[in-house]
């Protein structure tokens, strides 16, 4: 009974309490990019590897357009860091310019048996799909 107690008080701890994320900020794009560079300030408490599933929506007025843009892949936090830039790379290029966002899901397995997800709402991971060409004519 006391291993199932603590199993479920593992279960119960907040995924912040082990990834504390400051911030994350996606780089704009040029329309035709598949590849996007993330800035993200975040302090593991030791290395933890993880899963990302990533979708892509179009902010168009007061509508959110879902795309068919993802991105699936396992990563990992490396520890005694407390931030990274990475490239991501999209299923498929930014077609239209506009303000685009992400919708994130991340699991992490920080110890044996426990799987916590942290859902990331597009609305405030934000950026613009730009058209490069008219800008560089």
């Amino acid at each position: 009974m006391t291993m199932a107690f603590s199993l479920l008080l593992l279960y119960m701890i907040p995924f912040s309490w082990f990834v504390d994320i400051k911030s994350e900020a996606y780089s704009d794009v040029c329309v035709g990019d598949t590849k996007q560079v993330v800035v993200s300030e975040r302090t593991p408490r030791w290395g933890i590897r993880g899963h990302v599933y990533a979708q892509v929506v179009k902010f168009e007025g007061q509508s959110i357009i879902e795309t068919t843009i993802d991105r699936e892949t396992e990563f990992g936090y490396e520890p005694n860091t407390a931030g990274s830039t990475y490239t991501v790379r999209w299923s498929e290029p930014f077609e239209e310019p506009g303000l685009y966002g992400v919708n994130s899901w991340v699991t992490i397995s920080p110890l044996p048996l426990v799987r916590t997800t942290d859902f990331k709402e597009a609305e405030d991971y934000k950026f613009n799909v730009i058209n490069c060409e008219s800008i560089n004519t």
